[in-house]
């Protein structure tokens, strides 16, 4: 389970780092105007919405470490388009990190409000005597959505 309280199959904290191979790979592999920066740009990316902090800023070290050895193994890093890649793969990385920031604040309050709204419904709903004139008394909550713990469609 991520930190957003979803469950990602494995990959979700693998596949960044898959696409640091990749990116390699297309290095590599494949003549020398194609490139693989795109693929490092999407890894910080993928990382700051699936996992932590901490994680995401290493998938983005990673990446720009490694666009900058693409640089270097070119010949060129301060001219032409090998320094375009570092410096798109470098801003793209700080913008996932405060994607990452972001969508961990935006979790904590949307938690905080969960919980004051489910404090707020108990605190409304009736809870019935357990007898009533000789009758066993039963409440139950069914909430709108299958993971809804507030606004429920039905109480009875």
């Amino acid at each position: 389970m991520n930190r957003f309280g979803a469950r990602w199959p494995l990959y979700g904290r693998g596949a960044p780092w898959l696409l640091i191979l990749a990116s390699v790979a297309v290095e590599v592999l494949t003549p020398p105007n194609f490139t693989g920066s795109p693929l490092l740009v999407f890894a910080g990316l993928m990382a700051a919405v699936n996992s932590t902090l901490r994680h995401t800023a290493a998938v983005v070290v990673a990446a720009v470490l490694t666009s900058l050895l693409f640089g270097l193994a070119g010949g060129h890093v301060s001219a032409g388009p090998d320094f375009v890649d570092i410096t798109t793969v470098t801003v793209a990385g700080l913008i996932a990190i405060d994607v990452n920031r972001l969508l961990a604040q935006h979790t904590q309050q949307l938690h905080t409000a969960r919980t004051v709204a489910e404090a707020a419904q108990r605190a409304v709903l009736p809870t019935p005597p357990e007898r009533l004139c000789g009758l066993a008394i039963a409440a139950g909550y069914r909430g709108a959505e299958a993971e809804a713990r507030v606004g429920g469609d039905l109480y009875a």
